[in-house]
């Protein structure tokens, strides 16, 4: 083959070729976004002394080593109108140019609450993967836990065990597909549920009824730090040289989030 032509071959496939290499290395840690629902938001996870709300961005903001920015946009209220929430808050983080958006609990109203039937909640999970794809960054996505013994929840508005077993087969294939990393919100939820052994980090605990609310939706400060370090430990498992910036102790950040403010004594 001509060197012209080899050389033209060449040029056409940089860009791809550079797009693949680009996709396999780490993200930078530098602009975070957290984006959800209540559970990231913090529902009723507040500093025991001074009442202010804690969210999953404050806990991970804890455990990133070195500079960065963390932006919180999750929203407490997300579920009563999961695409018109979804959008702006997609569009919100956009703005800030992230390296790195936290969805654990993003998709969780997007097949949870009212459908017309089973069908309609998968099409609805469709336009929720559709709004992580607008990223031009890896994404943190968490499977949608089963929620049927929670007390907070309609029975109408959960979906069915099968609907939820094909939801969270969907959201692995999309993650493979776009390079996301899945967060096992799922097995989490389930471990403290039943009161399974839980252990991140340097958080070990047999009686897992300190890490949920009595809602059996929710988390308490503890379980919410537990997954903001469930949330790194599969970003490292992603990409073990990120292991050095993330600093996975949930104990111990709880234990600073709670601390009592300086000059309140």
């Amino acid at each position: 083959m001509p060197r012209t032509c080899l050389w033209i071959i060449c040029l056409a496939l940089s860009p791809l070729l550079a797009q693949t290499s680009d996709a396999t290395l780490p993200p930078a840690l530098e602009r975070v976004a957290v984006i959800g629902a209540s559970v990231s938001a913090g529902f009723r996870v507040q500093h025991p002394e001074t009442r202010a709300r804690l969210s999953l961005a404050d806990f991970l903001d804890r455990m990133l080593v070195g500079e960065h920015e963390l932006h919180d946009l999750a929203d407490e209220i997300f579920g009563f109108d999961p695409p018109l929430t979804g959008k702006i808050m997609a569009k919100n983080a956009r703005k800030r140019d992230p390296q790195l958006v936290v969805a654990v609990d993003f998709l969780f109203w997007f097949l949870h609450g009212n459908a017309r039937d089973e069908a309609g909640r998968l099409e609805k999970l469709e336009t929720g993967l559709d709004l992580l794809a607008s990223f031009d960054c890896p994404v943190l996505v968490g499977l949608i836990p089963l929620m049927a013994e929670s007390r907070s929840l309609a029975r109408r508005g959960l979906p069915a065990p099968e609907t939820l077993d094909t939801a969270n087969k969907r959201i692995r294939a999309w993650a493979q597909e776009h390079g996301a990393v899945v967060v096992e919100l799922d097995d989490f939820m389930a471990r403290l549920q039943s009161g399974e052994r839980v252990e991140v980090g340097d958080l070990a605990l047999d009686d897992t009824g300190e890490l949920l609310q009595a809602d059996g939706l929710h988390t308490t400060l503890l379980g919410l730090s537990a997954l903001g370090a469930v949330s790194l430990e599969a970003l490292v498992a992603a990409w073990p040289e990120l292991a050095e910036q993330v600093r996975l102790a949930p104990l111990a950040v709880a234990a600073e989030l709670s601390a009592a403010p300086v000059g309140s004594e």
